[in-house]
């Protein structure tokens, strides 16, 4: 054997490339989260693990955590997909799809001798055929122990959303099946998912015990873990990989492409490392690393040129392969990715599968490349899609193509595609000598030509030819003279249309540098959007959708400036009037929280030391009467807040710096803690009561009552957080937090109980949140929230209004910059603040005002933010609320609105939750309907009262004199708004409960839909029934039935169903039906001429259908791709004039398509998106109407009971971003990096 062939042999490449990494391969660089995960599952049995794209699930289930359970004696199953397709021949038979995929996912495993039978596959519940299972198992091994835990892993979860979007009720028994089988404690479960399908499992996994509560987030890889996922590999194979060389390729694989203003680009460096990038460039270099050699340096990682360079040479290889393998030009491939996945702005697209070929490329072809991980599928409502595998891959893919384009295409071909991308426009054909030149080539390539280059040879041809004529026809002078006017109108054309275009370019690249600023500092994001609506005569959509996503996500109210160093301490004063912070600058400062300016109302300077920590922490006293700080050296001053003079003080009352300080709830005592690991109280003048015994081991960094003031809670850097009794001076309870890596254990920073001082939560530095139980003191923590990105500080609870807040919400703030807030009961992620630009290390909540929050940051500032429910709005955000004889109001859920006529009033249906507490309506319940002001969302007139259960729908007639409602109580009520206060003038009886009730448009009937089936036309001024039909024969729910403009054709929504049926008005008979759903149908509407119906539902589809009636049902639905949304889409609208769609769903965005004519060809456009940012769990939008008078204002009814009031006014949405941002303005620097310096005077 040669020497070469030895060492290649000896020398195996270590790094995986772009696949997962398999049983039996070690996984490097997840070290922490493989031990978390694992201590996680073992601890609480039932756990949801989900991340990004990308962040490498699969790799760290197959090579980390099953080993990890097998080393602790459990029988883990083989890894289960919901995504296998079933035999055809089974297809009719009742089966669960996706429990039979689980079944094939395991029976695979087994020998074909030994596998169950088919037929006896399909009818076991998951329970039954794990018990056969283990029979099996003991049968064929008769040393197999049936008493191990047995776990199940659910890879790819996100497959029961996106695989059969109809089979709802195959999705719920799923798991319904999979919740019985978890009652048995003998069995563990993993289900490891997509984060971003997250939120679409919740109404699902109720069945399954704990509901999923324990949840770990994957995350990319972080620096440090990158490091180690390239050095030690390389160490295996006895290759040292220099310290220096890993960190010059971590840091350019973190490198993001952010566009600047001018239109260039720059890199920045990201927070992670996405490991399929890590490990493919880590196989390159190893691949071209000599074999002699025993380390690699940062000469070998500048062979290989920058991760862009390796990328696309990966690429490269990958397509090149594919062409040979599959004989298609590899042109062709390369073409599909660059106009097919990516798109004109530079992200990427999707293309829908199609049946032989998508978007021009086989589909044999788009397969094998889907084998080298440059491209994946999702199936999504009912339909696959294919889309490049990473962003990261995009420009790597663009250069590749464009060096080829380059070398492998002729001039001729160059020009080919150019005349094609610009629209074929005759003034870029080639005649003379480039045609004659052109003709040559293509002779001798004929076999080489496209059909787009067959037909640009033949415009040439003819426009040659045509030139020349006119030269044979000596024309020249002619010609000449009228080429010289052509070119001065041309040119003083292009100059016109050059500033034009330059304008939109900026515009364009200052709405992306807007949105690229928004989670860091939404304050710049509204800035840089407002320069971009500016720019322009009127604003272009991109702008205005820049505004609309920056608007609502800022919060931020107010920046107090004057510290010089960063700030360690906030607290709010009890009636919410004053701000205290402390700061390593050694000051104490108290601002006016109520200006809206910067004022400061004292400042104390306590601690002038410059090698001390300065001032760290301040708090007020229960009754406001007293501030307290503590510093650096010791000492404890407290201030008397009526005249701000010193009330006490007292030197050395540690050793050392204090950190934490808090007063008990009754004010009588004062507890503080810090680097002498002891925790003491004292009285009010600063005399001592008690000194706690010494327990813990590392500095005590906070310190908190419970909220009946006879336990404190101290948490250390030791890891330990402990539970003492005030009056007993004795410890209670202790916790610690497992220490997964001895190297780097976690150190708890914050503390604070509950509301009701049941729970203990405690913040750490391994990003986490930690909830232990204060009453039984059990070692293991109730739950972690994972969510931060570093380490977590500041701890707050307030009260909450939604099933995840029953305990309080949790708010931390952490070293990643950010503020977030938590659901108390389950830990689900409910806000997130950014806009500090360093560490965020305390924060306070104002007493008076829960909805406004105080933060202190080592960027030295102290800053205001607005998190309340009204704080996320354009227009306004208001609850439902019934107003109460009494006074008082009741929580309100609503799933309709609609406009008065002129615009002026908003009618909401509504039903009343059980005790005006309860998380959910009760139907049964007499309902209302607000009246509201529709430019603010105030009540407008009394509401109407008089059905005795809830109403669903409402509808104001032509004049906005009259109103509808339709109700549980069955019936529906006609109301007269011209009198005050409005009363009911006809009801109309039904046999069953009513869904909805509509006014034909010249108001003579009135048509509803019940629960039985049944539509009924009404006379609308009498209250006589005129007609009642059951369209299809059945009884099924009519959830909406409405008339067409002309009152000739209703069209009927039933609920559960993804169809529409259109009927005569007058017969009942079927016209039209409406079938193309892959999904039920949520909603309809029609265009103001009534020629269009547009409709939308869970399939994520809005589809437009043409009602011309001399065409088939089956051409209906008119070829327009609406696919944007992300989720259910519940409400779709016409704009009055028609020149609009208006769609809203799930995904809590509301989509603003408009129509435009290029060439005489209708073409319909999403222009832009406005967010609801609701302020819970749930953001989802169940009904949106717009303005009918002007179409500039849009009313949106969203499922956390609120209303919400958006505008399409350019004028006013720049208004409502000035007020936003008040006094803020674009630094010097901004203005320079944005290149805005030429507008404005410099402002430090």
């Amino acid at each position: 054997m040669s020497e070469n062939a030895e060492t290649l042999i000896s020398r195996p490449n270590p790094y995986v490339g772009p696949r997962p990494y398999r049983r039996g391969e070690t996984l490097y660089g997840r070290e922490q989260e493989s031990a978390e995960l694992a201590d996680l599952l073992i601890a609480e049995r039932i756990v949801m693990m989900y991340s990004p794209s990308g962040a490498g699930k699969s790799s760290l289930l197959n090579a980390s955590l099953i080993p990890s359970l097998e080393e602790n004696s459990f029988e883990v199953l083989p890894v289960m997909r919901l995504s296998q397709e079933p035999p055809h021949d089974i297809l009719g038979r009742q089966f669960n799809r996706y429990i039979y995929s689980m079944f094939l996912s395991i029976e695979e495993s087994i020998l074909p001798e030994n596998r169950f039978p088919q037929d006896e596959l399909v009818s076991l519940r998951l329970s039954d055929y794990l018990k056969k299972y283990r029979e099996r198992a003991k049968q064929l091994d008769k040393d197999y122990d049936d008493s191990c835990s047995l776990v199940l892993i659910i890879d790819q979860g996100e497959e029961i959303i996106t695989i059969a979007p109809n089979e709802r009720a195959a999705k719920q028994d799923f798991f319904n099946q999979l919740g019985e089988t978890l009652r048995n404690r003998n069995i563990w479960c993993l289900y490891a998912l997509r984060e971003d399908y997250l939120p679409r499992l919740d109404s699902y996994i109720r069945p399954v015990p704990t509901g999923f509560s324990a949840r770990y987030r994957l995350r990319l890889l972080q620096t440090e873990a990158a490091l180690s996922a390239m050095k030690k590999p390389a160490k295996t194979q006895g290759v040292d990989f220099a310290d220096d060389a890993a960190q010059k390729l971590a840091d350019d694989l973190r490198m993001m492409q952010v566009q600047l203003p001018d239109g260039t680009s720059t890199q920045q460096p990201g927070e992670y490392v996405e490991p399929v990038q890590l490990q493919v460039v880590c196989r390159r270099l190893w691949t071209e690393l000599p074999r002699e050699n025993t380390s690699i340096g940062m000469d070998d990682i500048e062979a290989i040129g920058n991760v862009d360079n390796a990328l696309s040479d990966f690429y490269s290889l990958q397509v090149a392969a594919t062409a040979n393998k599959t004989a298609v030009r590899e042109r062709s491939i390369r073409e599909w990715f660059d106009r097919k996945l990516i798109s004109p702005q530079g992200i990427r697209s999707q293309v829908l599968r199609a049946p032989e070929q998508s978007d021009g490329l086989p589909n044999h072809v788009i397969e094998a490349l889907e084998k080298t991980y440059l491209v994946r599928t999702e199936k999504r409502g009912g339909a696959t899609w294919y889309e490049l595998a990473h962003d990261r891959l995009i420009q790597p893919v663009r250069l590749d193509n464009f060096q080829w384009f380059d070398k492998h295409l002729s001039l001729f071909q160059r020009a080919a595609d150019v005349w094609n991308q610009q629209g074929r426009s005759d003034g870029l054909l080639l005649f003379g000598e480039d045609y004659l030149e052109a003709t040559q080539w293509a002779k001798q390539n004929a076999d080489m030509m496209t059909e787009v280059e067959w037909k640009f040879l033949e415009a040439c041809q003819k426009f040659h030819e045509q030139t020349r004529r006119e030269k044979r026809n000596n024309r020249i002078v002619q010609v000449l003279l009228a080429v010289s006017i052509l070119a001065l109108v041309g040119a003083t054309i292009m100059y016109f249309r050059a500033v034009a275009a330059e304008n939109l370019a900026r515009t364009s690249q200052l709405a992306a540098a807007s949105l690229s600023t928004l989670k860091t500092d939404p304050g710049l994001s509204i800035l840089l959007a407002l320069e971009a609506m500016r720019n322009t005569t009127p604003p272009i959509n991109v702008a205005i959708d820049a505004m609309h996503r920056a608007l609502p996500a800022s919060r931020l109210e107010r920046t107090f400036l004057g510290h010089t160093d960063r700030v360690y301490s906030v607290a709010y004063s009890p009636d919410g009037r004053f701000i205290a912070s402390a700061s390593l600058d050694g000051t104490v400062k108290v601002w006016d929280a109520t200006s809206d300016k910067n004022a400061l109302v004292k400042d104390f300077l306590i601690n002038p030391t410059d090698n001390s920590y300065g001032a760290t922490s301040v708090a007020f006293s229960p009754d406001g009467s007293l501030l307290a700080a503590v510093d650096g050296e010791g000492e404890i001053i407290l201030w008397n807040t009526a005249s701000w003079d010193e009330a006490a003080h007292l030197s050395n009352a540690h050793q050392g710096t204090i950190w934490g300080l808090a007063f008990s709830p009754d004010g009588s005592l004062l507890a503080s803690v810090g680097d002498d690991l002891v925790l003491k109280t004292w009285n009010l003048d600063l005399s001592p009561v008690a000194e706690f015994p010494v327990f813990h081991r590392d500095a005590i960094q906070a310190v908190a009552f419970s909220p009946d003031g006879t336990r404190i809670a101290t948490a250390a850097l030791d890891g330990s957080a402990i539970i003492w009794d005030v009056a007993k001076t004795e410890r209670v309870f202790s916790f610690q937090i497992k220490a997964n890596i001895i190297t780097n254990p976690a150190r708890m920073t914050g503390v604070v109980f509950n509301l009701s001082g049941s729970r203990l939560i405690t913040s750490a530095t391994d990003g986490n949140i930690y909830v232990w139980d204060a009453q039984s003191g059990a070692k293991s923590p109730i739950m972690k929230i994972t969510g931060h990105d570093d380490w977590v500080y500041g701890l707050l609870v307030r009260p909450g209004s939604d099933a995840d807040s029953v305990e309080g919400e949790i708010i931390s703030a952490g070293a990643d910059r950010s503020i977030r807030i938590w659901g108390g009961v389950y830990g689900r992620s409910k806000l997130e603040l950014r806009g500090h630009t360093d560490q965020v290390y305390a924060i306070a909540l104002n007493p008076s005002d829960d909805g406004l929050l105080a933060s202190a940051s080592a960027d030295n500032t102290v800053r205001l933010w607005d998190i309340s429910w009204e704080g996320n709005y354009e227009l306004f955000t208001d609850d439902i609320e019934i107003p109460l004889p009494d006074g008082a109001t009741a929580p309100g859920y609503s799933e309709d609105v609609d406009y008065s006529p002129d615009g002026k009033f908003l009618a909401v249906p509504v039903a009343v939750a059980a005790d005006g507490k309860s998380l959910y309506p009760n139907y049964g319940l007499p309902g209302s309907i607000l009246i509201l002001d529709s430019l603010t969302g105030q009540i407008a007139m009394p509401a109407l009262e008089g059905h005795t259960a809830s109403v669903f729908s409402v509808d104001f007639n032509s004049t906005g004199t009259q109103l509808v409602s339709a109700s549980w109580d069955k019936s529906a009520i006609v109301w007269s708004l011209s009198s005050q206060p409005p009363k009911p003038v006809l009801t109309l009886a039904h046999d069953s409960q009513v869904y909805s009730a509509d006014f034909s448009e010249d108001d003579q009937y009135i048509v509803t839909g019940q629960n039985n089936g049944y539509v009924t036309i009404w006379d609308a001024k009498t209250g006589q029934e005129l007609r009642s039909f059951l369209p299809t024969g059945e009884k099924k729910t009519v959830q909406h039935a409405q008339f067409n403009p002309d009152a000739s054709l209703i069209v009927v929504q039933f609920r559960e169903n993804s169809e529409l049926i259109l009927v005569d008005a007058l017969t009942g008979q079927i016209k039209i039906t409406l079938s193309g759903h892959a999904d039920i149908i949520r909603d309809f509407d029609f265009s103001p001429q009534g020629d269009r119906l547009v409709s939308v539902g869970d399939d994520a589809k809005i589809i437009l259908w043409d009602l011309n009636p001399s065409i088939a049902d089956s051409e209906r639905r008119l070829p327009y791709d609406f696919s944007d949304h992300l989720a259910t889409i519940f409400s779709v609208t016409f704009s009055g004039d028609g020149s609009k769609i208006l769609s809203a769903g799930a995904d809590g965005i509301i989509k603003v398509w408009q129509v435009s004519y290029p060439d005489d060809q209708e073409t319909w456009e999403l222009a832009y998106s406005l967010r609801a940012y609701a302020f819970a769990n749930d953001d989802t939008i169940l009904d949106i109407e717009i303005d009918p008078l002007n179409g500039e204002h849009i009313v949106a009814v969203v499922n956390d009971w609120t209303v919400r009031g958006f505008t399409l006014n350019n004028d006013e949405l720049i208004a409502l971003a000035e007020a936003k941002i008040k006094d803020r303005q674009l630094t010097c620097r901004e203005l320079q990096q944005y290149t805005l310096s030429d507008n404005y005077q410099c402002n430090p």
